[in-house]
C-alpha cells in the first residue's frame, strides 16, 4: 500500500469521498480491503499496478488494426506503443554468453587477475 498510497487515496476520495488518513475512523480497514478487491480497471491504483489497464479492449483492437494497416501500406512502419510495454532500443540479436566471453577474452591482459 505504501507504493501506491497517493493513487489509492485518490480512488477512495473519488469514489467514496473518504481519505486514507481517515481510516479506521470513518471506514474500517475491511472496507478498504473490499474496495481494493473490486477496483475498476480505470482506477488510478490499477493504472499504477498494471499499466496495461490504461487502455480498454476496444483501444487495443483499434491499435492492432492501425498496426495491421500500417504494415500493409508503409515500408518502415513503427507499431503503436502499448501501455506497460518497455521500448526496444536495439534491434540487434541477443549474443550468446559463450560468444561474449570469447570476445571479452581478447581484451584481457595475459597473466593478469582476469586472465
Amino acid at each position: 500500500m505504501r507504493d501506491h498510497y497517493d493513487a489509492l487515496d485518490f480512488d477512495l476520495f473519488d469514489r467514496w469521498r473518504v481519505r486514507l488518513r481517515d481510516v479506521p475512523l470513518s471506514i474500517g480497514w475491511g472496507a478498504v480491503a473490499l474496495f481494493l478487491r473490486h477496483l475498476p480497471y480505470d482506477s488510478e491504483t490499477m493504472r499504477e499496478i498494471e499499466p496495461r489497464t490504461q487502455w480498454s479492449d476496444e483501444t487495443y483492437l483499434l491499435a492492432a488494426l492501425h498496426d495491421l494497416i500500417g504494415d500493409l501500406f508503409a515500408k518502415e512502419y513503427e507499431h503503436l506503443a502499448r501501455p506497460g510495454t518497455v521500448p526496444r532500443f536495439s534491434t540487434a540479436e541477443q549474443v550468446d554468453e559463450s560468444e561474449l566471453d570469447q570476445l571479452l577474452s581478447l581484451f584481457r591482459k595475459e597473466g593478469g587477475a582476469n586472465g
